[in-house]
């Protein structure tokens, strides 16, 4: 497996996050030394809010999904249940973007802090730094356009259950992205030409919206295993007769190829965009819904994790992985392919910030950016974002 040579970038393993000593965390949020976990937003209390304006450190949140750097310099925070995505400032106070805090489908053409959200979930920027938003139980894709109004663009609003079936599956392939049928979106990625990539959780497919607005499935075959369970097959061949489980999270690599959480399968996989060959390049599969966690500082090929949830690229190729039931982050070296653990001790909670990341505690992390040098985190559970510098 090739993942990507070096560019001669410092290395981060555990022992140099230990090495890394005390820096703390400004009032603002910014870490001042490489290897600390620290917290830029969120008390770390489940709160019902709608708090704007506030430093983003005493912002209730409430189960974060997502954490991105925007094109326009600003930390950009999903709050799944307050309904509502958040921008952190330069000036460390945080602002709502977008949701009224009513749970219900967004509004078209409403302007974004007017509207609903129906469980945001995931975010993307397009290049001249328009949002695009993914709600997990809004079969529409939503783009927070300069104008700062939503405005659909791609999905019919409706789940897709063909007719004498009891499960939904994507539909709409080969024709416009806006007359696409979705049913539960979780995550987005958007690649240097402008293609759109979307993980459909309950389709146990993958679809891509092309520069010309057509949609089609990249992966997945949109079936269960016969036993009605995950379903994990596939690899080697080609990436739409692949099944897979809950394509949490997605990341493009150095290459231009896209690498997913297979989440129910514990496993991450990749698609090669010139070939649309699918194989898993990190973990090893694991049958059921608890996987494992084995294989620190050995292949990252035999390693085990349970519902891995994040996945992010670094400028030199290193891959970041949220092991979100094993509460940790794991880190793929470019070169050896080796795996280690970067952050969390595999005890559940709230605790570190300000220390070494393998120090901290997390809760559920899930999806993950690398952004200059900097790692976010979406801590889900404990309602915080979080970050640690990398170099």
């Amino acid at each position: 497996m090739r993942l990507r040579s070096s560019l001669g970038r410092a290395t981060v393993t555990a022992a140099s996050l230990l090495a890394a000593g005390l820096g703390g965390c400004s009032t603002k949020g910014t870490c001042d030394g490489v290897g600390e976990m620290c917290r830029l937003a969120g008390t770390g209390e489940k709160v019902a809010s709608l708090d704007s304006g506030l430093p983003a450190l005493k912002t209730p949140l409430y189960d974060v999904t997502s954490v991105k750097r925007g094109p326009d310099g600003r930390v950009y925070v999903v709050n799944l249940n307050n309904y509502t995505l958040h921008a952190i400032n330069a000036n460390g106070t945080m602002d709502i973007v977008a949701g009224n805090g009513d749970h219900d489908p967004a509004i078209p053409e409403a302007f974004a802090t007017a509207s609903p959200l129906w469980d945001p979930i995931d975010l993307a920027f397009r290049a001249d730094g328009r949002d695009i938003l993914v709600q997990l139980h809004d079969p529409k894709l939503y783009e927070i356009g300069l104008d700062q109004k939503l405005h659909v663009i791609a999905g019919l609003g409706a789940n897709s259950n063909p007719e004498g079936t009891t499960f939904c599956v994507g539909t709409g392939d080969g024709g416009p992205a806006m007359q696409a049928g979705f049913c539960e979106l979780t995550s987005i990625a958007i690649d240097g030409k402008g293609r759109i990539y979307l993980g459909d959780d309950s389709a146990y497919q993958i679809r891509m919206i092309d520069t010309d607005g057509t949609i089609s499935t990249l992966a997945g075959d949109g079936k269960l295993a016969p036993d009605s369970t995950y379903a994990y097959s596939g690899d080697g061949g080609p990436a739409t007769k692949a099944q897979l489980s809950t394509p949490t999270a997605l990341a493009i690599d150095l290459d231009g190829n896209l690498l997913f959480t297979d989440t129910g399968n514990h496993v991450v996989r990749k698609i090669d965009m010139t070939t649309g060959i699918i194989t898993t390049v990190i973990g090893t599969h694991t049958d059921g819904f608890r996987g494992g966690f084995s294989g620190d500082d050995g292949p990252c090929l035999a390693a085990q994790m349970n519902q891995p949830a994040g996945v992010a690229v670094d400028t030199d190729g290193a891959i970041y992985v949220s092991d979100s039931y094993n509460e940790r982050i794991r880190r793929v070296d470019p070169q050896t392919e080796v795996i280690t653990t970067i952050a969390g001790t595999g005890a559940g909670g709230l605790a570190g910030d300000s220390g070494p990341a393998i120090l901290a505690k997390l809760n559920h992390p899930e999806r993950l950016s690398v952004s200059e040098g900097t790692l976010y985190i979406a801590d889900r559970l404990a309602s915080v974002a979080r970050q640690i510098r990398l170099r």
